[in-house]
């Protein structure tokens, strides 16, 4: 694989959002906020739920913050893919095109996004009063696990997306969903135990686990949750590696 048409790919796509676009940076730091303030006003001040009141103000934030940042980065992921090969018909045109590249390139310009509201989310930590400890050593490994599964389900929906024009519709509608079946609003124990274990069967809910895993004080991490995500993104990229390849010889029928 050329690494640097990769980096050079990358590079464009970063151009392409943010030059000339000063609202879109804003937009990056606001997306995750607006659902922040949402749950804020819902679950902590209206519905007063014990399990999230109990956090406090600056715990909550941090709660509902850090799990919107891998959902939202997932999600993104696999909602861009599956517009990648259609939207991209003429630069496929030339033979010598490398087609995983595409799905690549397109998260690799979404890190940018994440390192921002990571940032962002530091801040919080602050504000929450939690100093730096050991488990911020597992946040590389996170993010790599978080990146493997989303680029192979970029692959996988970005063929699928070739074929099947409306499943972009289809992902929203389910990832608007499984958003309430992850805990990121409120901590499963808040739930009955027939939901939580409709919870715990969400694979989603791992990478927000893993991901918190990384925030907490004196915490044992989840040895469950990283063993699931570990598996996840390793089928993830196997999956999704075969797919984009199986489809070479038909997206050049296609262009």
């Amino acid at each position: 694989m050329n690494i640097e048409f990769l980096i050079e790919l990358s590079r464009r796509r970063l151009v392409e959002r943010y030059i000339g676009s000063s609202s879109r940076i804003l937009w990056i730091i606001v997306s995750p906020i607006v659902p922040l303030l949402i749950s804020l006003i819902v679950f902590f001040y209206i519905a007063k739920i014990p399990a999230v009141t109990d956090m406090g103000l600056a715990e909550y934030s941090l709660f509902v913050f850090s799990g919107l940042i891998p959902f939202k980065f997932i999600q993104k992921a696999t909602s861009e893919g599956c517009e990648l090969i259609v939207s991209n018909m003429d630069m496929l045109k030339s033979a010598i095109f490398p087609l995983p590249i595409l799905s690549m390139s397109s998260i690799g310009a979404m890190v940018f996004d994440l390192f921002i509201q990571i940032s962002l989310l530091m801040v919080i930590v602050k504000f929450a009063g939690r100093s730096p400890h050991i488990n911020l050593l597992l946040f590389p490994l996170a993010i790599l696990l978080i990146f493997t599964f989303s680029l192979g389900l970029s692959w996988i929906f970005s063929v699928i997306g070739a074929f099947a024009r409306d499943i972009s519709e289809i992902v929203l509608i389910v990832f608007g969903a499984l958003i309430y079946f992850t805990p990121i609003m409120y901590p499963s124990t808040a739930t009955p135990s027939s939901f939580q274990t409709i919870i715990l069967l969400n694979p989603l809910t791992h990478f927000v686990v893993i991901f918190r895993d990384c925030l907490e004080n004196n915490h044992t991490p989840s040895y469950l949750s990283w063993f699931v995500v570990s598996i996840l993104a390793a089928l993830s990229i196997l999956i999704g590696k075969t797919f984009i390849d199986k489809a070479k010889n038909y997206v050049g029928d296609m262009v």
